[in-house]
């Protein structure tokens, strides 16, 4: 069964009896993104003065997986700029890529993001 992303993005808009002012953008993030790393890891003793770090062993890159610095997320709702200025072509169900930490946690929407436009990185195609 595929989820309508699209639908689902309409239909929780239309819900929503505020709209985001200016260029900010209300995102529900998607599952973040993991990818392969190589990650170093310290050696097991930390060095209690100069002499003992020349004789500790050195960290050695592990391959891991970890979540990516970027995430995707849904468009629920556009800021009122939008009405007139979009360049970007923006609508709600879009699937947009932002840093991890931009924006911040909109509380009145469980898990849930505003953004402003230049925090934006990428739209899906």
């Amino acid at each position: 069964m595929t989820i309508d992303n699209k639908k689902l993005a309409q239909d929780l808009s239309a819900k929503i009896s505020y709209q985001p002012t200016d260029d900010r953008i209300l995102v529900k993030p998607l599952k973040p993104i993991m990818i392969t790393k190589l990650v170093p890891i310290p050696p097991k003793q930390a060095a209690s003065n100069i002499d003992d770090a020349e004789n500790q062993e050195p960290t050695t890159p592990q391959k891991m997986r970890v979540e990516a610095n970027i995430r995707k997320g849904i468009i629920i709702k556009l800021g009122t700029e939008y009405e007139t200025n979009n360049p970007q072509g923006y609508e709600i169900g879009d699937v947009i890529m932002y840093p991890n930490f931009a924006g911040f946690p909109f509380e009145l929407l469980k898990d849930s993001r505003m953004l402003r436009r230049y925090e934006v990185v990428a739209k899906e195609q």
